[in-house]
């Protein structure tokens, strides 16, 4: 991964952030759901790292936005189960986006430290701004 590209990007979604009032955490990470990146806002309370890194993880791993996996446990309950006996606490809510690079998941992103529509509007920021460099 590039992380000049991953800071420009995380900037912009800081700036995002900034713009909607809100402290936030921004995480990347790689394909073995290591953190590569990480920008936590010095009002962005403590949890906001776990969760970040949560929904980064989740959207990887399940190749979709996090707040898309919970629409398809909905439908098929059966997943929801299969998906407790993973390891890594799926984050199910809105903030985490997969990042695609030619066609290929190389990583996930997360946000989290506003509400939810905030978390998933500033990792669509970074998503843009990353996919436009």
């Amino acid at each position: 991964m590039d992380i000049k590209k991953i800071s420009d990007a995380a900037l912009i979604a800081l700036k995002t952030a900034e713009n909607l009032n809100v402290p936030v955490c921004v995480t990347v990470i790689d394909t073995g759901a290591n953190v590569v990146y990480t920008l936590r806002m010095e009002e962005a309370n403590f949890m906001t790292l776990e969760a970040a890194y949560r929904k980064a993880k989740t959207a990887f791993l399940f190749k979709c936005p996090s707040h898309v996996l919970a629409n398809i446990v909905q439908r098929v309950p059966k997943l929801a189960k299969e998906i407790d006996k993973l390891p890594g606490d799926a984050m199910m809510i809105e903030g985490g986006l997969p990042i695609e690079q030619n066609s290929k998941i190389i990583g996930g992103v997360g946000v989290a430290g506003g509400n939810f529509e905030q978390d998933l509007a500033i990792a669509t920021a970074f998503m843009q701004h990353f996919l436009s460099l």
